[in-house]
């Protein structure tokens, strides 16, 4: 419809049903999905790059052209300004969005999944991203992960949410999750769904999702929880993806808070502790399994009248 009552249609094409959308074959439409991710990317390394140029240059001119001082204060500089680069990147992802929004006239947000909001769909997501969180934690102590590995997610990963300041923890609990499920999920599925059924969209969405991390240890774990965010979205709607995005990084966020200050490295868990996890990790998977059945059974809730 074009904003004209049913009667109206009728009349202005000429007395005949008004013809149907075009759907775009798949490539147009994969191709139109990964537009927002590659947005996220490219705000990404073009806001590190400009960060990165301006300290050094201002570095170096404040050491003289000292190579190895301005490397060294540079890295230093680059950490602390972390938070910053993710506010900056994660601002114009949204932007973006939010120009696409507008230039359609604002009628794109129902297909984005911003349909009337179920409260207890979303509470439920915002659980289903702890529990997940506790069982990806659980299973990266128990699983047999290559020392390799472990030191190469430590060195990014680890090293990367070591900032405890307010801004971070901002970033990670709450701005990175909502701009992540625009990029990955709200702007991809208009597009991937005209022309992919529901559990493909799912799958190129999850499978994007982890790729764009990079990190092979982070892949592992980012894959399953893309694929079930998918899920969500397409069940409940982006509030509900959003909410268990929050969840999910909110939890680590907390962990950040909980660490401030601690100076000791974890040590390695005995072989009782690890024995202890399995009945923990199983009680929070099944609390995971029981949420998305919940969510299932509340699918398309959040797009009735």
């Amino acid at each position: 419809m074009d904003g004209r009552g049913y009667g109206e249609n009728i009349r202005y094409y000429g007395g005949m049903e008004p013809p149907a959308p075009k759907r775009p074959s798949k490539m147009i439409a994969l191709l139109l999905a990964l537009i927002f991710p590659a947005v996220y990317l490219v705000a990404e390394v073009a806001v590190t790059f400009v960060v990165m140029f301006a300290q050094t240059f201002s570095l170096a001119l404040v050491n003289g052209g000292d190579v190895g001082a301005v490397q060294e204060q540079a890295a230093e500089s680059m950490s602390e300004m972390l938070p910053v680069i993710m506010t900056v990147y994660c601002a114009l992802t949204i932007v973006s969005a939010l120009v696409v929004v507008k230039l359609c006239h604002g009628k794109i947000f129902r297909d984005m999944g911003f349909g009337r909001p179920d409260i207890l769909a979303i509470i439920m997501a915002l659980f289903l991203g702890v529990a997940m969180n506790l069982v990806t934690s659980f299973l990266m102590e128990l699983l047999p992960i290559p020392q390799e590995m472990l030191d190469s997610y430590n060195e990014g990963v680890g090293e990367a949410l070591s900032d405890t300041s307010p801004l971070m923890i901002f970033c990670v609990a709450l701005l990175v999750p909502v701009t992540e499920e625009i990029a990955f999920r709200c702007m991809p599925m208009r597009s991937l769904r005209r022309a992919y059924p529901a559990w493909a969209a799912v799958l190129i969405t999850g499978a994007v999702f982890a790729l764009v991390h990079m990190e092979p240890l982070q892949m592992l774990y980012v894959l399953p929880t893309g694929l079930l965010l998918g899920l969500v979205f397409v069940w409940c709607g982006a509030g509900a993806s959003i909410a268990m995005h929050i969840g999910y990084n909110g939890l680590s966020a907390l962990a950040l808070l909980l660490s401030a200050g601690a100076e000791t490295e974890a040590a390695e868990l005995t072989s009782l502790e690890r024995l202890a996890l399995v009945p923990m990790t199983a009680v929070f998977a099944a609390i995971a399994a029981l949420l998305v059945w919940g969510l299932a059974c509340r699918r398309g809730r959040h797009v009735r009248a």
